[in-house]
């Protein structure tokens, strides 16, 4: 401290050179009590030198204090180190730091820690949000002044201060309405509700229950139960309301009629009610595509599943199925005797029925089961068989029974191609 004294002396005084002014001197000298003498020679002239050192002396104290100590408010801003980013400049070690305390002009040294910049003691940061306002920081640094930083929220930080206002750990969930797959399904019928966006939740009432879908999820509702949906937020508020129709079924149902020939075919002939878009038929597994009438030959004896699906003009749809029995094996209806000579013509020959009433191609043929000769053949159905041995031209012998067989040579679907029995002429 003692060599920045006098450094501080020596500076002050290097360049200084009280100026003499006459009047000021003999001012001073009439208030000693001396008379004025030449500049030169007596006591006069030890007196001058004594006033101009305590002036000399004055002048140097002033300006140590003015220099070292500024009062004036221009002084000091012209002697101060620039202040970067408003900080307040941290003393060094054994660094001159003014004495605070009221009333004292001395100078002490305080021995100052090194303080890292990053860290910030806590409790020295005040914060005020108010919605709307400016928000005013302000920070505390132990004992020294104490200054205030305007903080202006941006649009990108507004929200997040609004919520610093408020509880930071409560979130307010977001919710909004689903989207129904269909506004109309058939009775028996579900359907879907979906969420569809990727941050917020679904929340309805449904058939009493509250159900709520995640983000990006969906669930299956059953609108038969019931056709409202109600669509509500995280206050339970309602934001949207759904109506979904239930369509009725149509109706499926048909009549039939079996052991029926036509044409000279077996023939089941099915009718449904009612005038839909569509119409599909199953007779025992195989699928037929029809109108609300359909026929279907069955070859054989038995029982068969007959099963109707309409389709309406809304897009729903509905199945019945029906059992059908058929009695007799188809055989081409021939019959087992005729009689060459009788007075009824249909029976004078034979031919079975049906190759009579069909377009088909066949191949009759009778055989004598005694020696298996071949007795007669015909591939027209106009060429009929009246008991003569085409090989003799002879009527063959009455009350006997001879075998037939025919082989039909393109069938019609499920339909054997060779059909047997016997015949008896009389």
């Amino acid at each position: 401290m003692k060599d920045n004294l006098e450094n501080a002396f020596r500076n002050s005084l290097q360049d200084y050179e009280a100026p003499y002014d006459p009047k000021a001197w003999e001012a001073v000298s009439s208030k000693l009590g001396a008379q004025p003498t030449a500049v030169t020679g007596g006591t006069s002239s030890v007196f001058k030198w004594v006033l101009a050192s305590v002036l000399v002396g004055a002048v140097a104290t002033g300006a140590f204090f003015l220099f070292d100590h500024p009062t004036d408010v221009n002084t000091a801003e012209h002697n101060a180190e620039p202040i970067e980013n408003n900080s307040v400049k941290a003393p060094m070690d054994n660094e001159f730091v003014p004495n605070t305390e009221e009333g004292s002009d001395e100078e002490v040294i305080v021995p100052v820690k090194e303080k890292n910049t990053e860290e910030q003691p806590s409790n020295q940061i005040e914060r005020s949000t108010v919605e709307g306002e400016k928000e005013k920081t302000t920070a505390r640094n132990n004992n020294q002044s104490t200054k205030e930083v305007v903080f202006v929220p941006t649009e990108n930080n507004k929200e997040e201060a609004q919520i610093a206002q408020e509880d930071p750990k409560v979130v307010e969930e977001k919710f909004v309405a689903g989207y129904i797959s269909s506004a109309m399904v058939c009775e028996g019928e579900s359907a879907t509700v979906s969420n569809t966006d990727n941050k917020a939740k679904v929340k309805f009432k449904f058939a009493e229950e509250w159900i709520v879908i995640q983000p990006g999820k969906s669930v299956t509702i059953d609108p038969s139960l019931q056709d409202e949906l109600t669509f509500v937020n995280g206050n339970g508020e309602v934001i949207e309301k759904t109506f979904v129709k239930v369509q009725g079924l149509p109706s499926a149902n048909f009549t039939y009629e079996a052991n029926i020939y036509e044409g000279g075919l077996p023939v089941v002939i099915c009718e449904a009610y009612g005038d839909y878009a569509s119409y599909e038929w199953t007779f025992d597994d195989e699928l037929k595509r029809s109108s609300v009438e359909v026929k279907h030959h069955f070859f054989e004896k038995g029982d068969y599943d007959v099963a109707l699906k309409v389709v309406d003009r809304n897009g729903c749809e509905n199945t019945s199925m029906k059992t059908i029995r058929i009695r007799d094996k188809y055989n081409l209806m021939a019959v087992d005797a005729f009689k060459p000579n009788g007075s009824d013509i249909r029976n004078r020959t034979f031919m079975p029925y049906s190759l009579t009433e069909r377009n088909v191609k066949f191949q009759l043929t009778i055989v004598d089961p005694i020696d298996n000769s071949v007795v007669f053949t015909s591939s027209d159905a106009r060429n009929a068989w009246d008991g003569t041995d085409q090989k003799t031209g002879k009527m063959t012998p009455s009350n006997k029974a001879y075998m037939w067989k025919v082989q039909i040579l393109d069938p019609l679907p499920n339909e054997r191609p060779i059909y047997a029995g016997t015949i008896v002429h009389n």
